[in-house]
């Protein structure tokens, strides 16, 4: 993709590094480099009957993914409480072709406008997948 940029006056770019990206500040374009958390993402693969996630797990990031690949029975991964981890998507990925139950230490889940304390990937479905938000109160399936 090209895009031209008419007022080629407005560019002040001081020497590149990697991962920056061009800014306009409402002045001027400019080069800028995130912040190491503005979008961090962990995954972790879980092949334990039972997998806990921690908040201090979960807070450094934007979204925490889980790649359960279980196969001995239902497996459960427990959530940390939703106000411990404002802003944050969790997404769970069942490779198995057993159940996965996932739980929440604290607080409830909102699925449309049904409230809900569990959440199950039935038996059969290897590559179901369930995405998680926090808002800082409650967990939301979305």
């Amino acid at each position: 993709m090209k895009i031209k940029l008419k007022q080629i006056d407005k560019v002040s770019l001081s020497t590149p590094v990697a991962n920056q990206y061009l800014k306009f500040d409402g002045n001027n374009w400019t080069n800028s480099t995130l912040a190491s958390s503005a979008f961090a993402v962990a995954t972790v693969t879980n092949s334990a009957a039972s997998l806990t996630i921690t908040s201090a797990a979960v807070a450094a990031t934007h979204m925490y993914v889980v790649i359960n690949s279980y196969a001995s029975g239902t497996a459960t991964i427990t959530l940390p409480a939703a106000t411990a981890v404002a802003n944050v998507q969790v997404v769970i990925k069942n490779i198995s072709t057993q159940q996965l139950t996932i739980n929440t230490t604290t607080g409830t889940y909102y699925d449309s406008s049904s409230l809900i304390t569990t959440v199950i990937n039935p038996a059969g479905y290897p590559g179901f997948s369930t995405t998680f938000f926090s808002n800082g109160t409650n967990w939301y399936v979305i």
